[in-house]
């Protein structure tokens, strides 16, 4: 009954072993993968940062809110110069229009 337990034991500890050697085998080739799927994705990303480059597109933060800060200074003065041309716009109507009514009213009938 011992000599059965103890084969019993080699069994188990040598497929343990086995499953453990197939295990870090996996593994390697798992980190192997990976190692080639980090190398392809730095590669990408230094494409992309060119890509980028050439567009003009900003990566910093600062730069990006200077961007940013000046895109809405310039959008501020276009809506400021748009309301000030059509308020002088609306006062020069005015005046052509009142002109023409008091033309019309000032012409004698006969």
């Amino acid at each position: 009954m011992f000599e059965n337990i103890k084969g019993n034991l080699q069994n188990i500890n040598s497929e343990l072993f086995m499953s453990s050697n197939n295990i870090e085998k996996d593994t390697e080739t798992i980190n192997d993968r990976l190692q080639k799927i980090n190398t392809l994705i730095a590669k990408e990303k230094m494409k992309n940062r060119q890509l980028k480059r050439r567009l003009g597109i900003v990566e910093k933060k600062y730069n990006g809110s200077d961007e940013l800060i000046s895109d809405y200074k310039e959008i501020y003065n276009l809506d400021y110069l748009k309301n000030f041309a059509l308020f002088y716009g609306i006062i020069f109507l005015g005046i052509i229009m009142a002109s023409k009514f008091t033309i019309k009213t000032s012409i004698p009938k006969n």
